[in-house]
């Protein structure tokens, strides 16, 4: 009788698993290679049964940059400045900063569709979307109306993203 209850703490002690703090989680289960898409767990303690573990994404704001400016520190990812012609065939370079974070209702999609790479496609999508966004306008637009340049980008990137 023993026994059984000092196995059954120990089998509920390794069912626990941990979100810590400014994560989100997404139960996997190594044996059966299964994650629990439909629910995704926030910070703390949570029963999740034996062989299971936390998939975890970051539930903070998340920088994304495009510089050669080595002089500032990065601020999360850096990746070398966007390379494109403006409309008239000018050279330009692009330094571009952004932010995102993700939702927690739309992680467990995020996961489906891209498993843990998912910031390689944002990667990708954002650098893509901001050459043909830059593309589309003559130089001295870039500098005179940048505002609204930038505005439209930022709506090009959410509606991809």
């Amino acid at each position: 009788v023993g026994s059984g209850i000092v196995l059954l703490c120990v089998g509920a002690i390794l069912s626990l698993g941990a979100v810590p703090p400014l994560h989100y989680g997404i139960r996997y289960n190594s044996a059966s290679k299964w994650a629990e898409v439909d629910n995704v767990y926030g910070p703390g303690r949570h029963f999740i049964g034996p062989w299971s573990t936390f998939l975890l994404f970051p539930a903070m704001v998340q920088n994304i940059e495009f510089s050669n400016t080595s002089a500032l520190p990065a601020a999360g990812v850096r990746y070398p400045a966007l390379h494109t012609r403006t409309k008239e065939g000018l050279a330009l370079d692009l330094e571009v900063s952004l932010q995102y974070m993700l939702q927690q209702d739309k992680v467990g999609q995020l996961y489906m569709e891209f498993n843990v790479e998912y910031q390689e496609m944002f990667i990708s999508t954002i650098r893509d979307t901001l050459i043909k966004a830059a593309a589309n306008y003559e130089a001295y637009q870039l500098w005179d109306q940048r505002l609204q340049v930038g505005n439209k980008m930022q709506e090009m990137v959410n509606a991809v993203l």
